[in-house]
């Protein structure tokens, strides 16, 4: 997952890490902004405890073992083998295909999922999704932060990797109509057989840009 260029050491940015998972993202962001005002999204319960243990003492950052959507509400959340492959999607069978046993659910759990607008209504400078095929579902649950939203980093797919997930050109496609514009894709992954399954897309707001 690559960070937009946008930004220098001095800034002050608002950042959301939306499956904040061990937090590598937000690490990286520490080093990249001096004081950045980081909200971390994370559902699975060990998660989020490791990274409020790990952020403690630091208050600006804001741990919320929390999923996002596009409603308010408990859902059931597929943890699998591969931890960092885990979604409210179930892994589809192109996915098991490519990757094994490491996509078999170990664990099915209720968790809490939130609309981002319930919980943020300010700019945010960098809005980060790495959260396996339920991007689109976490933008429409913005709502109108979404329109003061500078750039977003998000992981994208080219095949559906879960089920009833959109794929890259649903996701584009609605950016697009929320004045938003692709910068660039990054850190593609092609399987063996030569399909094109995900990466990382950032876009701009043209608002700002």
């Amino acid at each position: 997952m690559r960070t937009s260029e946008k930004g220098s050491k001095g800034e002050s940015l608002v950042i959301v890490d939306g499956g904040a998972f061990r937090g590598i993202m937000t690490d990286l962001f520490l080093r990249q902004y001096s004081s950045p005002t980081v909200y971390l999204f994370e559902p699975i319960p060990s998660l989020a405890k490791d990274l409020r243990n790990k952020y403690s003492g630091m208050n600006n950052i804001f741990v919320h073992e929390k999923a996002l959507g596009a409603k308010t509400e408990t859902v059931r959340f597929n943890v699998v083998r591969n931890e960092v492959s885990s979604s409210v999607l179930t892994p589809s069978n192109i996915s098991r295909g490519y990757h094994g046993s490491k996509m078999d659910t170990v664990e099915m759990i209720d968790v809490e999922q939130v609309r981002l607008d319930e919980i943020l209504n300010e700019e945010i400078d960098i809005l980060k999704l790495d959260l396996q095929g339920y991007e689109l579902e976490a933008l429409k649950g913005c709502g109108g932060v979404l329109g003061k939203t500078k750039s977003i980093t998000t992981e994208i797919e080219f095949v559906p990797l879960y089920e009833d997930q959109v794929v890259f050109g649903e996701l584009d496609m609605f950016l697009r109509e929320s004045g938003f514009q692709l910068l660039n894709l990054y850190e593609l992954w092609t399987h063996p057989d030569g399909q094109l399954t995900a990466g990382d897309a950032v876009y701009l707001n043209m608002r700002y840009f």
